[in-house]
């Protein structure tokens, strides 16, 4: 199958995106990915990883679900995202040299540098998970052919992992308001 076919292939039924949902972006790691399936996002004092100066060690980075920002486009598109639901993370002051002051403590005041970016204290369990965004529709024309492979088995990866961990999670590409097809994308010869 040619790689420009792909997307319009594995798509399948319309979604409604919610407003209401945050996304949380990960690295192109499918075992993070899963850890994160089997144990629910983490802040890094609890993983014991590396933290930014704005999240701090105590808190995991949100954006609120909104496609057309543009820190949504910029630093997000092309990651696998969770989408979460059912919390109540703090709102970010946006580069507030007050509120830096509080980055690596517990006080429940959180810097940003970008618009729509929400903090959520500790951890979010797996079964606030509503789905994985992996927006093909946006970035997957722009790549050059190597880059569309990698991508794709990344995705088939993620699949492969999802159908283990979670079956009836779902895969969504939020750009394009479509659910992904997992028995297409598994069935996908690269």
């Amino acid at each position: 199958m040619a790689l420009d076919d792909i997307i319009e292939y594995i798509e399948d039924k319309d979604i409604e995106s919610d407003h209401n949902w945050f996304l949380h972006a990960t690295n192109d790691d499918v075992n993070q990915i899963k850890r994160i399936l089997n144990e629910g996002l983490k802040c890094a004092y609890l993983t014991g990883l590396n933290y930014s100066e704005c999240n701090g060690p105590f808190y995991i980075s949100l954006l609120q679900n909104n496609i057309g920002s543009y820190h949504y486009k910029k630093r997000f598109c092309e990651h696998a995202k969770f989408i979460i639901t059912g919390i109540r993370p703090l709102s970010t002051f946006v580069d507030s040299n007050f509120a830096s002051i509080f980055a690596k403590t517990i006080i429940p005041i959180r810097n940003s540098m970008c618009p729509g970016e929400y903090q959520k204290f500790l951890q979010i369990d797996h079964s606030k998970f509503v789905g994985i965004d992996y927006c093909l529709s946006q970035f997957l024309p722009r790549l050059n052919e190597e880059e569309q492979k990698k991508k794709i088995e990344f995705l088939r990866d993620v699949t492969e992992c999802i159908q283990e961990v979670s079956p009836s999670l779902p895969i969504y590409d939020l750009f394009s308001s479509k659910e992904l097809n997992k028995d297409k994308i598994l069935s996908l010869k690269i």
